[in-house]
């Protein structure tokens, strides 16, 4: 990949985050001028007390761009409802195993998920870091 294409997918990953998506992998060019391109959204869920949390779930989206790498349109970008099932029924397990952590009055050091608040305000699930007993 040459400097360009790294300025023009960075540029592209910032565009893309501004919108609610995060860049998965790289972009790649169709046929038809348009990048395909693998992301992740934020999917609202619901925490054990109703209130809204964020998951993310992947989606595919098919770019077009200016001569400045600027977003002229966005196609799909909708998650499967096949997805969107996986993503609740996998909160729900981690609620339900106590690996969620941050949610009110129920802290959970040993989780493996944490919730935490994004730069929009959004309560989103984030997979904590592993860290080794060595």
């Amino acid at each position: 990949m040459n400097a360009h294409s790294l300025v023009a997918e960075s540029h592209l990953r910032q565009e893309l985050s501004h919108k609610g998506f995060d860049l998965q992998g790289t972009p790649v060019m169709q046929d038809n001028g348009k990048l395909e391109v693998q992301a992740n959204a934020l999917e609202p869920v619901a925490d054990d007390q109703g209130d809204a949390l964020y998951a993310t779930v992947p989606v595919t989206l098919w770019v077009s761009v200016d001569n400045h790498n600027k977003i002229k349109q966005i196609e799909g970008g909708n998650a499967s409802p096949e997805a969107i099932d996986g993503v609740r029924n996998f909160v729900k397990t981690l609620i339900a195993n106590n690996q969620l952590d941050g949610l009110k009055n129920n802290p959970q050091p040993r989780a493996t998920h944490q919730v935490e608040i994004n730069e929009k305000g959004q309560r989103v699930i984030k997979r904590r870091r592993i860290q080794s007993l060595f």
